[in-house]
């Protein structure tokens, strides 16, 4: 549907409107970009013209010759700057420990010595003794054990027996 220079489109049940005049678009992308995009190129072509007669004059040559005919001075070296009664710029602080996760071994190391406080409701790690749920045996965890998988003890079923099992 067009009014004048004002068109509309229908683009993935989306409607937008394109006003040539202004070149701008309801996506708002012409505008920003200086460049048309998708649906004012459609109405574009639609009207049998270039697309290039609607991209703005920033992205010709002369225009970028216009911007660099000018010399660019050279900054004087730091010592020559003037000297302001302001703070230095610190450099980053330095980082204690590595970055990202810790190990596990890390963590249980930090869980023990922060587990000082006494609490009445939890069990400090340092009291508790690591099993392997592999070997059952102390001191370690599955992923660290040597020992070949071993198959679980089956457990008894859970709930009332059944008429047939009487």
């Amino acid at each position: 549907m067009a009014t004048g220079d004002v068109y509309e489109i229908n683009y993935h049940d989306c409607s937008y409107s394109i006003d040539m005049g202004l070149k701008t678009c309801g996506c708002g992308m012409w505008q920003l970009n200086g460049i048309p995009c998708n649906h004012a190129a459609c109405v574009i072509t639609a009207k049998k013209q270039k697309v290039d007669d609607y991209v703005s004059d920033y992205y010709t040559t002369i225009r970028w010759r216009k911007t660099y005919e000018c010399s660019i001075k050279h900054v004087e070296g730091m010592k020559l700057w003037p000297m302001l009664n302001r703070l230095p710029v610190l450099p980053p602080p330095n980082r204690l420990g590595n970055r990202g996760r810790p190990s596990t071994y890390a963590r249980w190391k930090s869980a023990n010595k922060s587990s000082s406080s006494s609490s009445k409701t939890k069990l400090s790690r340092e009291r508790r003794v690591m099993t392997c749920s592999n070997c059952r045996e102390e001191g370690h965890t599955k992923p660290k054990c040597s020992k070949p998988s071993v198959q679980p003890e089956p457990k008894c079923p859970r709930g009332r027996p059944k008429n047939d099992q009487l």
